[in-house]
């Protein structure tokens, strides 16, 4: 095994902060490539849910006038 302990893993004979940084780094542009699409995929739903609401309230609104 390359290390006696964890604390020369997280040291790496100081490089550590590299490493780990750049690991972290990486970590946070992952979570952003999979959440982002997600969150954006409901904000899109929730607009065409709205349309539709509208668009049925307008059709309703225009067969009451259509009757009167």
């Amino acid at each position: 095994m390359y290390f006696q302990d964890i604390t020369s893993v997280l040291h790496m004979d100081g490089h550590g902060i590299y490493v780990w940084s750049t690991y972290g780094i990486s970590l946070l542009i992952v979570a952003y490539n999979v959440l982002a699409p997600l969150r954006q995929k409901k904000q899109v739903i929730g607009q065409i849910k709205r349309q539709i609401i509208n668009e049925k309230q307008v059709q309703s609104e225009k067969n009451t006038a259509v009757k009167q």
